[in-house]
């Protein structure tokens, strides 16, 4: 009977297991894309036609031979939202092809939008059994968004009933310092197999440090609260930028949690005094200050790309660099990139550069010319600046504590375009003062009534 009670255990639990997680609450259609869709095959073979086709939703449709032919070079890009839409003129289908003479050049999109390093590592176990020559991996925005690997239904079902899955808040994990240090390490662990799995089946893997928009994309750490800031950046805001950086030393503002906002703040204020050089060094010391897991790859993140590039002998293409090159003096900021993260179609033959020059330094391809410099920012006016008010609205509509700096960047940079919104410079001076009050979340009684004001905009 004893050696049985094991067995019966056993039995009882999978038992227990099973109709918890048959009767666990039915996952929603994120919680579906983020963990059974993650884990199915990405391509599906047609052998009838004998090729492979994107098979998950949300993905960009493709079609490649399952049997490769001879001299092709097959190329797979793979990542989240950034490698999801670098698809258009200028990506590596147009830059490779004169690179590699003589060649047949593929090159296969499987991005997938808010995916994270585990959910591509699984995807590229999977291309590299596909004839891959080379793997170009855009990671290192998504680490916070998804904090579990991808789990099987039954699993996701039982943490839903469990343990509340889906109730689950980033914020809370983001604040956990040894939470922080288990992801970040988790994500170079990832890199790392997905490096040596590379070199087992002798493909290339390409670690992009992917570029960011260090000029209107503010640090995600939270809007400083108290007198001390925003006494300061009320100044900035009615157009005494000097007075605000004064206030902010003299209180010291700049110090502790609101170190990285104040130091991209102090960036522009530089910027619209004409000291361009001293502005581009307070843009990267913001970057430096800022928290890990916010959405962006941020100083953290590349230091782990290139470690793991560097001691795992894998490539790094430095886009981030390549941007910095070609934007002047002063980094890039919304005329080459959508919001904090996505840059525009245009530039995605800046990031081309990058990687192809990688390529070219290991002997892979022809080294590419690099292309002439983007035209400066636009001048302000409807035409131009009417798409950053657009985004800057949406980002005020989804804007909470850790989000408000990035928010009002862009509404103050919209603003600069349309001088006969001078008016709403008032209202973001009280959003401001709103933040200091105890009691209020994060000014949102001003954001509430900026909406209208900045309807009538979007109207013309």
């Amino acid at each position: 009977m004893t050696a049985i009670l094991p067995t019966v255990r056993r039995v009882l639990a999978v038992l227990i297991f099973s109709l918890a997680a048959a009767c666990g609450p039915e996952p929603d259609r994120g919680l579906l894309y983020a963990h059974p869709e993650a884990r199915s095959p990405f391509f599906k073979l047609d052998s009838a036609a004998g090729v492979y086709r994107s098979a998950r939703m949300g993905a960009a449709e493709s079609e490649f031979a399952a049997v490769k032919p001879a001299g092709t070079f097959r190329v797979f890009v793979l990542g989240g939202s950034i490698a999801r839409m670098y698809t258009e003129t200028g990506s590596l289908e147009d830059i490779l092809p004169p690179l590699l003479p003589g060649r047949r050049v593929e090159v296969i999109n499987a991005g997938m939008s808010g995916y994270d390093s585990a959910r591509e590592e699984i995807i590229a176990r999977e291309v590299l059994g596909l004839g891959a020559d080379a793997i170009v991996l855009l990671s290192g925005h998504n680490e916070f968004t998804t904090l579990v690997p991808p789990l099987p239904l039954w699993r996701l079902r039982l943490g839903l009933a469990a343990a509340g899955l889906a109730k689950r808040h980033d914020s809370a994990f983001m604040k956990d310092p040894k939470r922080i240090a288990a992801r970040l390490a988790a994500f170079e662990a990832s890199l790392r197999r997905m490096a040596r799995a590379s070199r087992a089946r002798g493909a290339v893997l390409v670690l992009v440090r992917p570029p960011l928009n260090l000029r209107d994309g503010a640090p995600q750490t939270g809007l400083p609260r108290g007198p001390e800031f925003t006494g300061g950046w009320m100044r900035v805001l009615l157009g005494d930028c000097r007075g605000g950086r004064e206030a902010w030393t003299r209180e010291k503002a700049g110090v502790g949690e609101g170190a990285a906002v104040v130091s991209f703040l102090t960036a522009r204020c530089l910027e619209r005094e004409g000291r361009p050089a001293e502005a581009a060094a307070a843009y990267s010391r913001a970057l430096a200050l800022d928290e890990p897991l916010r959405g962006r790859c941020e100083t953290r993140c590349a230091d782990i790309l290139a470690r793991v590039a560097q001691e795992e002998g894998v490539l790094l293409a430095d886009a981030h660099a390549e941007f910095l090159r070609r934007s002047g003096a002063l980094p890039p900021g919304m005329e080459a990139f959508h919001d904090r993260i996505h840059w525009r179609p245009e530039r995605h033959e800046t990031v081309s550069f990058a990687v192809a020059h990688a390529l070219s330094l290991a002997g892979l391809v022809a080294a590419p010319s690099r292309p002439a410099r983007p035209a400066p920012r636009p001048a302000p006016g409807r035409a131009g600046w009417l798409p950053v008010l657009r985004y800057a609205a949406w980002e005020v509509q989804n804007a909470g504590q850790d989000t408000a700096p990035t928010a009002l960047a862009f509404l103050e940079r919209a603003l600069e375009g349309w001088p006969e919104a001078a008016r709403e410079r008032g209202l973001l001076s009280d959003i401001v003062r709103d933040s200091a009050r105890p009691g209020l979340a994060w000014g949102m009684p001003g954001l509430e009534r900026i909406g209208p004001a900045f309807s009538r905009h979007l109207a013309l």
